[in-house]
C-alpha cells in the first residue's frame, strides 16, 4: 500500500454521517465519535483517492487499494453475467461503506455505466455524482423528493443497460440482541419494482461477517450513536480482506411470473443469503 499524501487539496468535502440540516446536537456528537474513532485517517486516504487519475483506474479500486482492503471471491463467477443488458446487483448489507465498494467494484467489472443507491451523506464528492445517487432518510417533502429522483435515475441507467448497485435492507445489519448474528432489516420491495419495470438480470452477491460488538450495542442504544460510528467499521476493515460469495445471475425469465414486488423481494432475499456456506 502506497504512503498517503497529503499535498491535495484541503478543503475537500469531509468524511462525515453529520449532515448540514441535522440539529446542532446531533453533528456534534457524530463527528466528535468519528474523531475518536479514527476518521482522520479515513480522510487522509479519501485525499489521497481524490489526488488520483480516475481516468485511468477505477475510483473505486483507488479506495479499496488506499484502505488496504482486498476482495476475496471467485473471479470465474462474473464470467456469467451478461454481456449487455440492464443488471441489478444486490446483497445483504452487513458493514455500510465497505460492501458499498466492493459492490461498485464489480459493477465497474460488469458494465462501463453503473451507479449506485446510498445514503446522502456518501455524495459530497462532486465528481462521484455520475455513479451515486442519493437516498435520504429526512422526513421531509423536500427528502423524499430528492429520494424520488433518485429512483428516477435507477431506473432510467437500468433502460440504458447499465448497472445499479442496490442493497435492498437500506440499513446496516443489526443484531438483536447485540450479542448475536447480525441480520438485515426487512428488503425494501422498490427491488420488485425495479426489476419488473426494467426486466434485468440480477446478480445476488453474499458478504460474510458483521460490523463490532460495540457498533451492535449501540444499535441498540440510540440511532444517532449507531450512525456515529459507522467509519469506526470501516477503519476497523482496512487491512483486511473481505469475504464474498458471488452467485448465479438471475435471468428476468427466471423472475417474470413473480408478479408481486414484494414476494419476488422476498424471494431475492432468500436466493441471496442462500449463498452463504453453513457457518
Amino acid at each position: 500500500m502506497r504512503p498517503m499524501s497529503d499535498a491535495v487539496n484541503i478543503d475537500l468535502p469531509l468524511i462525515t454521517y453529520a449532515l448540514p440540516q441535522d440539529p446542532m446536537a446531533k453533528r456534534t456528537m457524530i463527528r466528535a465519535i468519528e474523531r475518536l474513532s479514527g476518521s482522520a485517517r479515513l480522510q487522509r486516504a479519501y485525499r489521497a483517492v481524490s489526488a488520483e487519475d480516475w481516468e485511468r483506474r477505477v475510483v473505486w479500486d483507488h479506495a479499496l487499494a488506499h484502505l488496504d482492503i482486498t476482495l476475496r471471491h471467485d473471479p470465474n463467477a462474473l464470467h456469467a453475467v451478461p454481456d449487455e443488458g440492464p443488471l441489478i446487483i444486490i446483497a445483504n448489507h452487513p458493514f455500510g461503506v465497505v460492501d458499498g465498494l466492493a459492490l461498485c467494484s464489480l459493477a465497474a467489472r460488469l458494465r462501463a455505466e453503473h451507479q449506485a443507491l446510498v445514503h446522502s451523506a456518501l455524495c459530497r464528492e462532486e465528481r462521484l455524482n455520475k455513479y451515486l445517487l442519493p437516498i435520504e432518510f429526512e422526513p421531509t417533502r423536500a427528502a423524499q423528493q430528492r429520494s424520488i429522483e433518485s429512483r428516477r435515475q435507477a431506473l432510467a441507467l437500468l433502460h440504458r443497460g447499465g448497472a445499479l448497485v442496490f442493497f435492498p435492507a437500506a440499513a446496516i445489519s443489526t443484531a438483536t440482541p447485540p450479542f448475536g448474528r447480525a441480520v438485515d432489516w426487512e428488503w425494501n420491495p422498490l427491488l420488485g419494482r425495479l426489476i419488473h419495470m426494467s426486466r434485468a438480470t440480477v446478480l445476488p452477491v453474499y458478504f460474510y461477517g458483521q460490523n463490532s460488538l460495540l457498533f451492535q450495542v449501540a444499535s441498540a442504544i440510540n440511532p444517532t450513536l449507531r450512525l456515529s460510528l459507522v467509519l469506526r467499521e470501516v477503519r476497523r476493515a482496512m487491512g483486511k480482506p473481505v469475504e464474498m460469495e458471488v452467485g448465479t445471475p438471475v435471468p428476468y425469465a427466471q423472475m417474470a411470473a413473480i408478479k408481486s414486488r414484494s414476494e419476488l423481494t422476498r424471494h431475492l432475499r432468500d436466493v441471496t443469503h442462500g449463498l452463504a456456506r453453513r457457518q
